[in-house]
């Protein structure tokens, strides 16, 4: 019996570990969330890559990946991730925003 309570506790402990360590989030961070070398997909969650949220900046985040421009929500851009042939979506910079109004 104390052997059977034994596997028991042993099994569970693996089934914990291996539930923790195999989540989809890919153990980085989430959309938003900063990260330190751009076109590392291991550094974001699932389906997020690590890239610059706009050109005017310098601090990089975990962008959404995209391969097309329906594949971002409005008011994003579909574009390439420096470090890697991923692209990533980003909000439109104020140039593009004024383009889509007819401003020039």
């Amino acid at each position: 019996m104390k052997a059977f309570i034994f596997s028991l506790l042993v099994a569970g402990t693996v089934c914990i570990a291996v539930a923790c360590s195999s989540s989809d989030s890919g153990g980085g961070g989430a959309v938003g969330a900063g990260c330190n070398q751009s076109g590392a997909a291991e550094q974001c969650a699932s389906g997020g890559v690590c890239g610059k949220p706009s050109d005017g900046t310098t601090s990089l985040q975990c962008l959404v990946v995209c391969k097309e421009q329906v594949d971002c929500p409005a008011g994003q851009d579909c574009n390439g991730v420096e470090g890697s042939l991923q692209k990533g979506c980003r909000p439109k910079s104020i140039a593009d925003a004024g383009a889509d109004t007819g401003k020039k």
